[in-house]
Order: C-alpha cells, then sequence, then structure tokens
C-alpha cells in the first residue's frame, strides 16, 4: 500500500532541482544555443522523465542545423540522465518567450505560441 502511495505522488511531480540545473546546464553548453529560456522536467513515473525546453538558436542555423543540435542535446540530456525518456524543444527567442509567459501568467492561459 505504502509503495503504491508513494508511487502516486511521484508521478506528476516536478524532477528534482538537481536533474532540472543540470539539464539547463547542459542545455546552455550547446555551441548552438544562445540562451535557455526555461525547462520542464515533470516525471511520467518513477524512473521516466519528461523535459521540455524554450531554447534561443543562433540566427544563422538552418532548419538542418537546429535539429542536429536537438538530436546531439538530446542524447546529452539522455547519457547524463538515462531516466529521461522525452525531450522536447522549443525554439524561440528570449523576447517571444517572456511575451508568452507575460500573456499566461496575465490570465491569458495557453498561449499556443
Amino acid at each position: 500500500m505504502l509503495a503504491r502511495e508513494n508511487k502516486a505522488l511521484l508521478i506528476g511531480e516536478r524532477a528534482s532541482d538537481e536533474v532540472i540545473n543540470s539539464i539547463m546546464a547542459l542545455a546552455i553548453s550547446e555551441p548552438s544555443v544562445e540562451g535557455a529560456n526555461s525547462v520542464f522536467a515533470v516525471h511520467l513515473a518513477p524512473e521516466q522523465i519528461l523535459v521540455a525546453l524554450s531554447l534561443e538558436f543562433s540566427d544563422e542555423l538552418r532548419t538542418p542545423q537546429i535539429e542536429a543540435a536537438i538530436v546531439q542535446l538530446e542524447q546529452r540530456i539522455q547519457a547524463k540522465h538515462p531516466e529521461v525518456i522525452r525531450v522536447f524543444v522549443k525554439p524561440q527567442t528570449r523576447r517571444t518567450f517572456e511575451k508568452s509567459r507575460a500573456q499566461f501568467y496575465r490570465g491569458g492561459g495557453e498561449t499556443g505560441s
């Protein structure tokens, strides 16, 4: 009974600060990433974490280069944190991220951007 309750409590919980900070550091260290706006990491199961990142990429990169950078970053994250089963990346500038976040917190809800 206790194990089942502990498992239920973990599912949907935020990943530890250690994991989140490590993922942020990996993202920032990626050469084609100009900046990391945010990281969202949540447990889907006790040993499964879903990660979503908002990253700003160098303006001169083309889509295939951004895709390659994302694949490389995902591999680095999963090598360091095997419990991460999926990584989603939303390329966006800091300005767009801040605008979207402000709209959400003003009561705009999901922004769709």
